[in-house]
């Protein structure tokens, strides 16, 4: 059984469609990307995930229960992690205040940070009390994913992770994903428009165009595909 399935969702906003009959799997322990160019309703699929933005037609479900139709804090108390495109930590709260809204998620919640957490980003210990937004972009984008992490979910969702990041600090958020999932198992949903980050990261892939999905399969084969050469010119 997947961990998560998407099974033939539409999605419109208000009446424009943008996901046409969209369907993917993902199987505990993987790491799946979702790619596509810009406006093609990668985020609007990450966003029906986790419940802003629900599936008019279709189902969604993770670990064998429904969630397509439940509250966004529903879904997320279920066990999934989302790093949203921006970061949107919260400026004014501290890096220690940012942790604990993650954790908050979590139904057996305790007011303590995941220790876990420092494994992965000790320079958040050292930080604790500045405010998140005067972080640099990188430690805030870290800080999104030890957020994230701080709830202990199942799943975790990144959505452009490197995004506007210097070169040097995406190397450290490769290090840090690829670790939390081969050594904790974290299953991990990947949209990206670093097409090497993506590729290299992930076991598997989808391809999206124009709300629909044109192209699926193991990375390597992707590269090696056609429709992702012409899309996303590799």
């Amino acid at each position: 059984m997947s961990l998560l399935s998407v099974d033939n969702i539409f999605v419109y906003y208000q009446d424009a469609l943008i996901l046409n009959d969209v369907s993917l799997e993902i199987q505990s322990g993987e790491v799946v990307c979702l790619l596509g160019r810009n406006g093609v309703g990668k985020t609007t699929l990450l966003r029906s995930i986790i419940g802003l933005t629900p599936p008019r037609n279709g189902s969604i479900s993770l670990d064998g229960i429904r969630i397509s139709g439940r509250p966004p804090y529903s879904i997320v108390k279920r066990g999934i992690g989302y790093v949203p495109q921006g970061r949107e930590i919260f400026p004014e709260l501290t890096v220690e205040e940012n942790l604990k809204t993650g954790a908050f998620i979590n139904p057996g919640w305790k007011p303590e940070i995941n220790g876990a957490v420092f494994e992965y980003f000790p320079f958040l210990k050292t930080r604790l009390k500045e405010k998140g937004g005067r972080l640099s972009g990188g430690q805030q984008q870290m800080l999104a994913i030890a957020r994230a992490m701080s709830g202990g979910p199942q799943l975790m969702i990144l959505d452009e992770p490197t995004e506007g990041i210097q070169p040097s600090i995406i190397q450290e958020i490769f290090d840090i994903v690829r670790d939390l999932n081969m050594k904790t198992g974290l299953t991990i949903l990947l949209v990206e428009q670093n097409i090497d980050f993506a590729l290299k990261l992930s076991s598997r892939g989808y391809i999206l165009e124009k709300g629909q999905i044109v192209s699926k399969g193991k990375v390597d084969e992707l590269k090696e595909d056609f429709i992702v050469k012409n899309y996303l010119m590799i």
